[in-house]
């Protein structure tokens, strides 16, 4: 073999491993900036939750509070409305909607005039979903520290 034919291929093989880490460094590149864009899309779609969270939960509180209106609506008949389910269901209120639930705690007495009150409010807005809930006694008055946010 001529010392002519052993540089050329020599070149030859310095220019396949040439070729052979470019592309191992165009991988890493294109992998790294597919990374960067899903961690945006991730991120974004966190900032969007985050900023549907407070709305959600301010819907949540407005249904309380139109429970508390319906109670002082009707003092006498109120427990019977509640009982027969006739409460605001997604009704809509600004980019979202509330709901309000109401379950009855029986106290064993067998008076179901005398039983608590759970009364859970629930906002929702965008993806977000909030509930809150507070426990009433048998007159509809708020139990002192008994508002709390259910998680389900």
């Amino acid at each position: 073999m001529s010392t002519k034919t052993s540089k050329r291929a020599r070149n030859d093989h310095r220019r396949g491993s040439a070729y052979v880490m470019f592309l191992g460094v165009s991988m890493i590149v294109m992998v790294i900036g597919l990374s960067a864009l899903l961690a945006a899309r991730v991120q974004n779609r966190v900032a969007t939750g985050t900023s549907d969270l407070t709305p959600a939960r301010l819907y949540a509180l407005s249904a309380i509070d139109m429970g508390f209106f319906l109670i002082r609506q009707a003092p006498t008949t109120w427990k019977g409305s509640f009982a027969a389910g006739f409460l605001p269901t997604k009704q809509p209120i600004g980019n979202g909607t509330f709901s309000l639930e109401a379950t009855f705690i029986d106290d064993g007495d067998g008076d179901p005039l005398n039983d608590l009150m759970l009364m859970t409010g629930i906002g929702v807005a965008g993806r977000a979903r909030y509930k809150l809930q507070v426990q009433l006694d048998a007159n509809g008055s708020l139990v002192p520290g008994s508002w709390q946010q259910v998680v389900d």
